[in-house]
């Protein structure tokens, strides 16, 4: 067994590989990634340098930037996500020693809580929001590597869903019908949550309604 969760790390999140087994997890105190593999028990986990905040004013000083999610790319094993407050982060798991080899996409306002990949669509994530919402969006992909002078990205907002009287707790994509999601909001002392199962009308057209 290989053990990473030191009094130091702090782990925060976990995901695992369906196509070679491989381990992620995040790190929201120290902002790093762990990666091992089980099948080889013995070998230690590899993890990153911290991940920091890209400030273009500031260069100099970069804080921490925690994670807060991390998940693989459905479709391409050497690829993952990492979740942060104001964005995602795309890795490719062969050049992961530091975060200025991962592609920044900058959701801005309002910050995240989680993100997921859609599990049909590699260029769409969809993403839950500090102000109780699901925010879905289409991320650019690079021709090549990302380097340390790959600017931030900023993903196109394609939809929000906005049909809960209550703020939204979680979300899933469905893993079998293309482009559904499934939204929970929890009930509170005057009002009664709920759970709706719904799809974007278009994904490639911004609209504020979610079709039933």
């Amino acid at each position: 067994m290989t053990d990473i969760d030191t009094p130091q790390y702090f782990s925060s999140c976990i995901a695992v590989n369906e196509r070679d087994s491989n381990v992620l997890v995040g790190s929201s105190h120290l902002a790093q990634i762990a990666r091992w593999d089980p099948r080889s028990p013995t070998t230690a986990a590899f993890i990153t340098a911290g991940c920091r905040r890209k400030d273009p004013g500031n260069v100099r000083c970069r804080a921490f930037d925690p994670v807060y999610g991390v998940q693989w790319n459905p479709s391409d094993s050497n690829e993952f996500m990492s979740v942060h407050r104001r964005g995602v982060r795309i890795w490719d798991v062969r050049n992961m020693a530091s975060d200025v080899y991962a592609t920044f996409h900058d959701t801005d306002m309002p910050y995240l809580r989680s993100a997921k990949w859609s599990p049909h669509r590699t260029d769409c994530i969809a993403g839950l929001t500090m102000d109780g919402l699901v925010r879905i969006w289409k991320i650019r992909k690079l021709e090549g590597p990302a380097s340390p002078s790959t600017p931030n990205m900023t993903p196109e907002p394609l939809f929000v869903h906005q049909g809960h009287e209550l703020v939204i707790s979680d979300f899933a994509w469905c893993p079998h019908t293309e482009d559904v999601i499934a939204t929970v909001s929890p009930s509170t002392a005057s009002h009664i949550g709920g759970i709706q199962v719904w799809r974007p009308r278009n994904l490639h057209d911004s609209d504020d309604h979610g079709e039933p």
